[in-house]
C-alpha cells in the first residue's frame, strides 16, 4: 500500500513512475537529477552539511503514521539498495554555503521509509501467525488464521530485524560483505572502520558503497561515493527530542572526522553521555549480489587498537531551529524562501 505524502494528492513518487512533459528521456532524466526539493541545509564550521527535515519526515511519523516504527533495519537496507541500483546523485559538498536537498536522495529516503514500514507490517504479521524458521520475502503475501483469542497470553514478539534478517524479507538481491561490531572509543572507532572500507583493497573496484551501521537500538544507511569522494548520512528516526525528522549529512571524505564528530551529535548523542565518550556499535557493508564479482573476498573490517589516540571534538556544533513545513516544491527556491529547515538563522 502506497502512503500519501503530506500536503500532497499524489502516492509516494518514484523515479520509474514520474511522467514528464519534456520532448525526450534523455532530457527528463537531465531535469531530474537536477531538480531540488526546497529543504536548505545548513552548514557547520567543520564543513558539514546538515539537513534536518519536519517530524512528518520520519519513519513513525510520515504519512499520518500514529504508532512508533522498528523498521529502520529494514529501511537502511532499502536505501543501500536505491543508492546501488540507482543513479541518485549525492549532494556536492562545495560550495560551503546552505544548499537544497536533491529531490532523488528525497525520494529514495521517503520511498525507503514507506517500503520499511509496509515490509515490517507484513513480516510481523507473520510472526503473528506463529511463522518459524527464516522469514523471507515470499513468506510476507501468505495468508493464515487469526490468532488465538488467548493470543494476548503469549510473550510478545520481537519486533526488531538484524541486517540479514531485513535482507531477506526486504531485498534478496543484496549481500552482506564483513560486519564487525566495536566497542570503545566510539568516534575514533567509526572513523577508522570507514576508513578501512572505503579504503581496502577488496571493495577498489566499487564506485559506490553501502555501510549501515548500528547503534543505541537504531540503524542508519551511510553511502560512500568515490568518484566524487564525498559520503552521506540517512537517518530516518526523529530527532531533537521529538522536534525534527530525518536528519542527512553529507560531507568530503577528506573530512571524515569532522563528518563522523557531526554525525555523532546530532543522531548518537547518547555517546557523549559517558565520561570517556565511548559505546558499542555494529557496522555492515552491503553489496548488490549482482557486484559481488567485482569484491575480492577478505576481511573488510579489522581490530581496533585499544591504544589508538581518541578523536576529541574541538567545537561544538551551533545550536539551530526547526521549522516544520509540509509542502515540497520541485525545483529550485529561492534564497530567501522558507524550508524545512531554518538553516540561514545559524
Amino acid at each position: 500500500m502506497c502512503v500519501s505524502r503530506p500536503g500532497l494528492s499524489t502516492t509516494r513518487r518514484s523515479r520509474h513512475e514520474i511522467t514528464y512533459t519534456t520532448q525526450n528521456e534523455e532530457s527528463a532524466e537531465n531535469w531530474y537529477k537536477m531538480a531540488n526539493s526546497n529543504f536548505r541545509s545548513a552548514v557547520f564550521e567543520n564543513r558539514v552539511h546538515v539537513w534536518a527535515l519536519p517530524l512528518s519526515y520520519s519513519q513513525s511519523k510520515y504519512g499520518g503514521r500514529k504508532t512508533p516504527s522498528s523498521a529502520c533495519t529494514i529501511i537502511t537496507v532499502q536505501i543501500a539498495h536505491d543508492f546501488l541500483s540507482k543513479n541518485v546523485c549525492i549532494p556536492p559538498t562545495h560550495p560551503l554555503t546552505p544548499q537544497h536537498l536533491p529531490l532523488g536522495v528525497l525520494d529514495v529516503l521517503i520511498n525507503g521509509i514507506v517500503d520499511g514500514n509496509e515490509t515490517h507490517e507484513k513480516a510481523m504479521a507473520a510472526r503473528r501467525r506463529g511463522f518459524s524458521g527464516s522469514l523471507k520475502k515470499k513468506h510476507l503475501e501468505e495468508t493464515g488464521e487469526s490468532g488465538s483469542v488467548f493470543q494476548f497470553l503469549k510473550k510478545p514478539h520481537r519486533d526488531t530485524f538484524t541486517v540479514p534478517e531485513a535482507i531477506q524479507v526486504q531485498r534478496p538481491e543484496m549481500h552482506e560483505i564483513d560486519y564487525p561490531c566495536y566497542s570503545g572509543d566510539f568516534i575514533s572507532n567509526l572513523v577508522t572502520a570507514m576508513s578501512m572500507a572505503v579504503n581496502s583493497p577488496y571493495l577498489s573496484k566499487l564506485d559506490r558503497l553501502a555501510i549501515g551501521v548500528l547503534a543505541f537500538e537504531r540503524a542508519m544507511c551511510f553511502i560512500y561515493d568515490r568518484p566524487t569522494n564525498s559520503i552521506i548520512l540517512l537517518d530516518t528516526h526523529m530527532h531533537f527530542k521529538g522536534q525534527a525528522g530525518s536528519v542527512l549529512c553529507v560531507a568530503s571524505f577528506e573530512d571524515i572526522t569532522d563528518f563522523i564528530v557531526s554525525v555523532t551529535k546530532l543522531v548518537f548523542h547518547e555517546v557523549f553521555k559517558t565520561a570517556d565518550v565511548t559505546g558499542q556499535f555494529e557496522i555492515t557493508c552491503l553489496m548488490l549480489t549482482s557486484l559481488m564479482n567485482k569484491v575480492h573476498r577478505g576481511d573488510i573490517f579489522l581490530p581496533v587498537k585499544s591504544s589508538m589516540p581518541r578523536v576529541i571534538p574541538v567545537k561544538p556544533l551551533r545550536p539551530f531551529r526547526i521549522k516544520t513545513r509540509k509542502m515540497i516544491c520541485v525545483g529550485s527556491a529561492e534564497k530567501d524562501s522558507d524550508s524545512g529547515y531554518e538553516s540561514d538563522t545559524l
